[in-house]
């Protein structure tokens, strides 16, 4: 019998600075020269509410389980929920199957 292997992690999602992220406004419009990301989050509208003017998109927590069924032969589940600094919780999960040759 092979072991499963578990992970419960926690992990904060943000910037650096507010305006790094392309939601950010000044008067309603975009800021020039702004190629990065652009998170707006609910209730963004013309440049205004949502996310535009924050650093901090929420924190993440996630569980991960690994599971070697035979030699070389593994799979992987995880789930995990991104609880932003505003709206609502975004949920993801995964299941995947790996074999190494």
């Amino acid at each position: 019998m092979k072991a499963v292997w578990t992970k419960l992690a926690y992990g904060y999602a943000g910037f650096a600075n507010k305006r790094n992220n392309c939601a950010y406004t000044a008067g309603g419009t975009v800021p020039t020269g702004c190629f990065g990301p652009r998170y707006t989050g609910k209730d963004y509208a013309n440049g205004e509410g949502g996310l535009a003017g924050k650093s901090s998109l929420g924190q993440e927590l996630s569980l991960r389980a690994d599971w070697d069924l035979w030699t070389n032969f593994k799979v992987q589940g995880e789930a995990g929920w991104l609880f932003p600094s505003k709206g609502s919780v975004a949920a993801e999960y995964v299941l995947q199957f790996l074999y190494n040759f």
